[in-house]
């Protein structure tokens, strides 16, 4: 059978100090949604009674893009993924599966069925076993996987081996504006018949059993709950034992540390270090790691390459690239060729594809079009690894960024898989004005609709978010003033508004005021006025940094003496003393 190829990853990470050296009372545990859909979603979570709402209850995540959500070790509650979502009306539903009254933010809505639901509970005391599952019984919109690290068949389930979506039957479909089935009905929510759902006389595991279309919704996912009294029940239970640490940069500090005293020297637990300081935006530390080991593995090259690509500094991740080429080469693959079992040909053409896409993203912000194109080609050609949507994103810009718009576009229609927001609003953002009106309309007959842009920073174990001239947040009155300050200083070191990034006929004076209140901005005018001198600023945006906000922030670092970091959907963005880590190409 044909698997899906795409579906929403959810890692769960249960923190606390680090157990092997220190103190053993645990504190959170941390969800990570990873989107491997081609398309973006808008994650959802519920608590249960008596538990509270994580992440203001839901959030955006574009295609690739993973997101943490930091819960209290005890909690329980069921977590969804949302899809085809306008937010930008006032309509209800917002969104064609997983609705919830129309909001981005569920604040403990539970969402409209049918949609695949992730069931969660997990214990303070850590000898007890922490549950989840899947569940179908409400229906199904996307294939799901759940895994732990380290990963254990037992506290893993898996995904689906088909589509179900594609396998519906016509009386349980739902279907979107342009009739395309978005999502399957199960039985009980379809016909809500007793015996479909369990209750009443056939509220019992002896007298419910698998109905016509529950065994479909088996067959199609295996690991789901495919109605009430699914037997034997599709259920992962582990403890704390099971799951590795997550932990804070101190910590893990304190980790290496003893590590390195121990004289331990294994190569996976030197990668793990490196991986968990890209994480903490420590490159340099990762980097330390990685020449500790003199035969570093293909996986740490790989996730050094992409952390110094993510986080701007692209010199040294191509340099890092050549490097590999010529110490490794080929025959870093070869080793696991040469074993003809799957599990290595399936990790071998993995790591290819995550190389590629590591390096195409270095290539990319570094504005290098000939090289791009070679190792866009070289996916296919040397590796047989079909291009996917990320790759298509990175060519799109690389193509932008050097004037081959025409060549951009032609690459989107050719594509063969739908382009979403990220990738026409980056075409959208390198065509010149005369041409902008004419992209929006395509994006239109596409049905891509625009996400609206947010910021988000942490003060004090609060995240605070912002819109563009977003008014609502208590203390806009001095977040403005402030930003209407740093103005005059701003243009005195050559501060000029791109207004060619306002995409609206009003008055240049409009246009200014307009970019002068983004959403970046008025976070780190927030950071500025809450936090002491000195201590850098960091800033979550959800879609990809504007040119005016990129410049103004430059300066602004240069103003006021700090180190600003924000990361938008692409990478990180370190400004310091005027500069930016990225050169200008992101």
């Amino acid at each position: 059978m044909k698997l899906p190829n795409f579906f929403v990853a959810f890692l769960l990470c249960f923190g606390s100090q680090f157990l092997l050296f220190g103190n053993t009372k645990a504190h959170t545990v941390s969800f990570y949604v990873h989107n491997k859909c081609s398309f973006p979603i808008w994650p959802a979570i519920a608590p249960n009674n008596g538990f509270p709402v994580l992440a203001n209850g839901g959030f955006y995540l574009p295609s690739g893009q993973a997101h943490r959500v930091i819960a209290p070790w005890k909690w329980t509650g069921r977590l969804w993924a949302r899809t085809g979502c306008n937010f930008a009306t006032n309509w209800s539903p917002a969104c064609e599966t997983g609705d919830c009254d129309g909001r981005l933010e569920c604040n403990g809505l539970i969402g409209t069925p049918p949609v695949t639901l992730v069931q969660i509970s997990v214990q303070s005391d850590q000898t007890k076993p922490n549950y989840y599952d899947v569940s179908l019984v409400d229906g199904y919109n996307l294939p799901v996987s759940v895994s732990a690290r380290p990963i254990s068949a037992k506290c893993t389930i898996g995904g689906c081996v088909e589509n179900l979506n594609s396998l519906c039957p016509d009386e349980l479909k739902v279907l979107n504006d342009v009739g395309e089935v978005v999502a399957c009905k199960s039985g009980c929510l379809r016909f809500d018949l007793d015996s479909f759902c369990c209750r009443k006389e056939y509220g019992s595991p002896n007298k419910c059993k698998p109905n016509v279309y529950s065994k479909i919704f088996k067959e199609a996912c295996p690991s789901y709950y495919s109605y009430a009294y699914d037997s034997p029940p599709p259920l992962a239970s582990c403890t704390a034992k099971d799951y590795v640490r997550c932990t804070s940069l101190t910590t893990l500090r304190k980790l290496h540390a003893k590590i390195f005293s121990y004289g331990l020297y294994h190569t996976s637990l030197w990668t793990k270090i490196a991986a968990l300081y890209v994480s903490f935006e420590r490159v340099d530390a990762a980097k330390f790691a990685f020449e500790f080991l003199s035969n570093p593995s293909s996986y740490l090259w790989n996730i050094l390459i992409r952390g110094y690509a993510t986080h701007g500094f692209f010199g040294q991740s191509l340099g890092l690239y050549r490097e590999m080429m010529q110490k490794v080469g080929s025959s870093a693959f070869g080793v696991f060729v040469d074993h003809d079992h799957d599990v290595f040909i399936h990790w071998l053409l993995c790591l290819i594809y995550a190389l590629n896409v590591a390096i195409l993203e270095s290539l990319r912000h570094s504005g290098l079009l000939e090289q791009g194109k070679k190792c866009f080609e070289s996916m296919a050609k040397d590796f047989g690894i079909s291009p996917q949507l990320n790759n298509y994103a990175c060519m799109v810009d690389l193509l932008g960024r050097s004037g081959q718009l025409s060549e951009a576009e032609e690459l989107i229609q050719n594509m063969p898989v739908e382009a979403d927001a990220s990738i026409w609003g980056s075409l959208l953002a390198k065509s010149r004005w005369k041409e902008v009106e004419r992209v929006r309309r395509m994006m239109v007959r596409r049905g891509t609709n625009k996400v609206q842009g947010l910021s988000l920073i942490e003060f004090n174990n609060v995240v605070h978010k912002f819109g563009v001239r977003d008014r609502s947040h208590p203390q806009s009155d001095k977040i403005y003033d402030l930003l209407d300050e740093l103005v005059g200083p701003m243009k005195r070191l050559g501060y000029v508004p791109l207004t060619d990034f306002v995409l609206h006929d009003i008055e240049e004076e409009a246009k200014e005021e307009a970019l002068l209140y983004h959403s970046e901005k008025l976070a780190i005018a927030f950071g500025l006025i809450n936090t002491p001198p000195g201590i850098p600023i960091r800033v979550t945006k959800n879609l990809r940094i504007c040119g005016d906000c990129h410049n103004a922030i430059k300066i602004i670092s240069r103003i006021v003496n700090r180190i600003i970091i924000v990361r938008d959907m692409h990478r990180f963005h370190h400004f310091e003393d005027g500069h930016c880590s990225c050169g200008d190409y992101w």
